[in-house]
């Protein structure tokens, strides 16, 4: 069995577009997020009784959730920069 002794091309140009696109994309979800929170805390104000309380959990839940992955999306620019 013989194995290359050739280097292997990293795309470097692609690489950084990557980490750009994903800081990009973590960026836009923030801001989604604000957006988002303005509207669903004005949303939860005219929901009430189980059917509000249901409503701030899952919007809760959703925006705990988008925050992660803004986070990860967040490092993973930086890993790939």
């Amino acid at each position: 069995m013989t194995t290359g002794t050739a280097d292997v091309a990293f795309d470097f140009d692609g690489a950084l577009r990557l980490a750009r696109d994903l800081y990009d994309l973590s960026i836009w979800l923030e801001g989604a997020l604000a957006d988002r929170s303005g509207a669903a805390e004005e949303a939860s104000l005219a929901w009430r009784g189980p059917l509000g309380d249901q409503f701030r959990l899952q919007a809760a839940a959703e925006d705990d959730e988008a925050r992660r992955l803004a986070a990860s999306l967040h490092g993973a620019s930086i890993d790939w920069a």
